[in-house]
C-alpha cells in the first residue's frame, strides 16, 4: 500500500502461493503419485530411480524430491517415524495436488516363514495409532484402495516377486511386548509397523 496524496491510497494486489508450512512445497511441486518412506535417506535413494530428480525441499524430517518414472511424474517424500508426522505430510501433499500415496518402508514379520527382505503388500491395517481417531470413528476400517492394491500386486508379479499380503498392525509404540505381538499373529496379522493405517485412512 502506497499513499499517493491526501486521503488517497494505491493498493497493489499480489497473488501469494500457499506454501505448506512443514514440507515447504506449493501446488505443482509434487507429482500425482507419491512414495512415502520414513527415512530421508531412503527418499534420496528412491531419487536414483527417477528421471531428472529435483530436490524440492528439505525441512526437519521431510525431504521432497520430484522426478519422472516411465513418463509419469512421481515424488519421493520422507515422513519421519510414526503417524503424526505422516498425517502432516499427507495433508500438505494432498493440498498441493498429490493423488496416490504408497508407503514404502520396513516392518516386522509376525509369522514364521516370512524371510528378511520379503515384500509385504497389506490390504488393511489395525489402527493402534493415535492420529486416525482424530479424523474418523474407531470403527472405521483402515483399508487400501482396491485399485492401488491391485496395481502393486501386478507390479510385483511383473518383477517376479511373490509378496506377502494380509493385515498389518500399525502401532505408535516401537517396543511392544512379545506376548502382544503373538496375540496379533494368532489373529492372522502378517506384520507390525507404524504408518500404514494413517496412510490408508487419510488417503
Amino acid at each position: 500500500m502506497r499513499r499517493r496524496g491526501r486521503g488517497e491510497y494505491l493498493y497493489r494486489c499480489t497473488y501469494l502461493r500457499w506454501v505448506a508450512p512443514h514440507l515447504l512445497i506449493s501446488e505443482g511441486d509434487v507429482g500425482g503419485y507419491v512414495l512415502l518412506p520414513g527415512d530421508p535417506g531412503r527418499a534420496e535413494r528412491i531419487a536414483g530411480f527417477l528421471e531428472n530428480p529435483r530436490l524440492v525441499s528439505r525441512n526437519r524430517e521431510f525431504v521432497v524430491i520430484t522426478g519422472g518414472y516411465r513418463g509419469i511424474r512421481v515424488s519421493a517424500v520422507s515422513t519421519g517415524i510414526g503417524s503424526p508426522s505422516t498425517a502432516i505430510a499427507l495433508e500438505e501433499l494432498a493440498r498441493c495436488g498429490a493423488k496416490v500415496f504408497i508407503r514404502v518402508g520396513t516392518c516386522g514379520a509376525l509369522r514364521r516363514g516370512i524371510p528378511i527382505g520379503a515384500l509385504v503388500v497389506p490390504y488393511a491395517a489395525v489402527r493402534l495409532d493415535g492420529v486416525t481417531k482424530r479424523y474418523v470413528a474407531p470403527e472405521y476400517p483402515a483399508v487400501a484402495h482396491p485399485a492401488v492394491f491391485s496395481a502393486l500386486l501386478r507390479a510385483a508379479e511383473e518383477e517376479g516377486l511373490s509378496p506377502v499380503t494380509g493385515i498389518v498392525v500399525s502401532d505408535d509404540r516401537f517396543y511392544v511386548d512379545r506376548e502382544e505381538l503373538l496375540a496379533w499373529a494368532r489373529l492372522n496379522a502378517v506384520a507390525v509397523e507404524m504408518e500404514a493405517s494413517t496412510v490408508m485412512v487419510l488417503a
